[in-house]
């Protein structure tokens, strides 16, 4: 299937908002198996753009040859899984001309490529065997940053990038910490000489309370209300809302800004293991 990335990006990300690009990252990252990412955002000053660097690298398994054809063909499915059209990509060349990508996998292979405008289905498949091993994992570096401006102040913020991949992940990263397994990631912002970084880790996710709720929705008859509600800091309050489907949260901002307690923390997740629409 040929598509004109140009006019995809331009018909699918044209009210897309910077934090995408994270967040798109991150979820292949996790859906790859990684279990430690790395951000770095880094700028000479926020006016100088063309000095905007984003690089994003994670220890999942990598581009391996299945991974790399499913990456080249935008909008063809498995179908195993009818929901992941690969659409969600494109939004880092909303903002950014290129994205090199560098990756390890299988143990000795390594594989590199540019992803661009031009970027097709009958894309060279630049790999080649390593002389040693190396630990798998997969480097993304988004640079050219093409808008004249962005919406967002906050987009270079270590801790509004940590808070919004929290909002986004946090029902996936609270089962991680439930079945042992960690997730850590870094999130690293330098504008000039100054460098701030925050982190997230599964392990420090608190724990939450649980109730079963009957819902004809979900295939298996049942969704989980994940919840917390404690006393924090003024300045550290927040709340997250959200549905959870397949480890991916949708956050749905339930309370007005002015209506949200101060030094509180709450989190409210309602949880389907099984979506059904059909009813």
């Amino acid at each position: 299937m040929e598509i004109n990335l140009k006019q995809a990006i331009s018909m699918f990300f044209s009210q897309s908002s910077f934090d995408m690009v994270y967040l798109e990252a991150v979820a292949n990252a996790l859906d790859a198996g990684a279990s430690k990412i790395h951000i770095h955002f880094s700028a000479s000053t926020l006016s100088n753009i063309k000095s905007f660097h984003l690089t994003i690298s994670d220890n999942g398994i990598g581009f391996t040859d299945e991974r790399y054809t499913k990456f080249c063909r935008l909008l063809e499915v498995d179908k195993d899984d009818k929901t992941h059209r690969g659409l969600g990509r494109l939004v880092y060349l909303f903002y950014f001309d290129n994205v090199k990508v560098i990756s390890y996998y299988n143990g000795n292979q390594y594989r590199e490529f540019n992803f661009d405008k031009e970027f097709g289905a009958d894309a060279p498949n630049n790999s080649s065997t390593l002389d040693s091993e190396h630990e798998s994992g997969s480097t993304l570096e988004m640079t050219g940053y093409n808008l004249s401006k962005l919406k967002e102040k906050n987009f270079a913020d270590a801790e509004w990038i940590r808070r919004r991949i929290l909002k986004k992940f946090y029902s996936l990263l609270y089962k991680a910490k439930k079945n042992g397994n960690d997730i850590n990631i870094t999130i690293q912002s330098t504008i000039g000489k100054t460098t701030v970084v925050r982190t997230i880790s599964a392990a420090s996710i608190p724990e939450l309370n649980e109730k079963t709720i009957v819902s004809k929705y979900s295939l298996d008859g049942e969704m989980t209300l994940y919840y917390s509600v404690k006393e924090c800091d003024i300045k550290d309050s927040s709340v997250i809302t959200a549905i959870s489907i397949d480890n991916r949260n949708e956050s749905i901002d339930i309370f007005a800004d002015e209506s949200i307690p101060k030094g509180y923390d709450m989190v409210f997740i309602l949880d389907f293991s099984r979506f059904d629409l059909t009813d």
